[in-house]
């Protein structure tokens, strides 16, 4: 679990950058750096902390 207290903010809720990987279809053509639209499925999303040890979000 992430201690938000190593940032300097409290509470469960609070903003920070992160990294977005998206496995797209073969079909669909986007280079780096271009921006695109996507849907997301949430019961197909996967949560990492910064070691890369999987976050347990509890929602399925």
């Amino acid at each position: 679990m992430i201690d938000p207290s190593e940032n300097g903010h409290s509470g469960r809720h609070h903003l920070r950058p992160a990294e977005l990987t998206v496995r797209l279809p073969p079909r669909v053509r986007a280079a780096a750096g271009e921006n695109i639209t996507i849907g997301v499925r949430l019961d197909l999303l996967h949560f990492f902390e910064r070691r890369g040890n999987r976050i347990d979000v509890g929602w399925r």
